[in-house]
């Protein structure tokens, strides 16, 4: 199946009409029966995460992961973005293997995302409703199993200035692949378990890649230096 015809069959299951703090169901089979037809590997945790993942190069270094909510139906152009990045990043020789992350939104909040981060920490108590509705998935293992050398955010919107957010280290990587005539916006902002970047514009899938690539060869060189 050709990368439109993916995009088409899980576009119909991400932009299913759903009811207020419900999960996306559909969504999670539909990435699960993609993963199987094209040889990656599946996993899921506790909070509902799911995770599609390629090896790079160097399988002792952790994944990068190219991240999008599964459960907001309103944000098709972020998960678009995360799965062409990933689709393409899978093809290509990189060092750090690549993992497409969906991760549960509740109500517009990246509970997902933000419960992977503070997996490492001491354990907040959840409200009795997310609870209730996660507790399907509480025989899957804990978000601190799935580790991840960086999380990104690719979201493609044609003429609209690229912005960044989130940390140091990857908005710095970011703005020295931007060609200087660009305008952007930078925020800053760090994580608990690894960095993070959002980028939103024109040319956010293309220059996610390249930070993707830069960052990679950055992480393996890190760990040369400590052999």
């Amino acid at each position: 199946m050709s990368p439109t015809q993916d995009i088409d069959t899980l576009q119909r299951a991400y932009e299913q009409a759903l009811e207020d703090n419900s999960l996306n169901i559909a969504m999670r089979e539909a990435l699960h029966q993609h993963s199987t037809a094209n040889e990656l590997q599946f996993g899921q945790d506790n909070m509902g995460n799911v995770y599609l993942s390629k090896p790079g190069r160097d399988p002792t270094l952790a994944n990068i992961a190219i991240a999008f909510p599964i459960d907001t139906h309103d944000s098709s152009q972020s998960f678009t973005s995360a799965f062409l990045t990933f689709h393409r990043l899978r093809q290509e020789e990189v060092i750090c293997g690549v993992t497409l992350m969906g991760f549960t939104s509740l109500q517009g909040e990246a509970v997902g995302l933000e419960a992977w981060d503070n997996s490492i920490a001491i354990p907040k108590e959840s409200t009795s409703s997310r609870t209730t509705i996660l507790s399907q998935f509480s025989h899957l293992p804990s978000p601190v199993t799935f580790a991840f050398s960086a999380i990104f955010q690719p979201s493609e919107r044609v003429d609209t200035p690229l912005s960044l957010s989130g940390s140091l280290i990857l908005t710095l990587k970011a703005q020295n692949l931007i060609d200087n005539a660009k305008a952007w916006r930078v925020r800053t902002q760090e994580f608990r378990r690894a960095p993070r970047l959002q980028v939103d514009g024109s040319g956010a899938e293309d220059l996610t890649r390249n930070v993707i690539y830069a960052y990679s060869e950055y992480i393996a060189a890190l760990f040369d230096n400590f052999d």
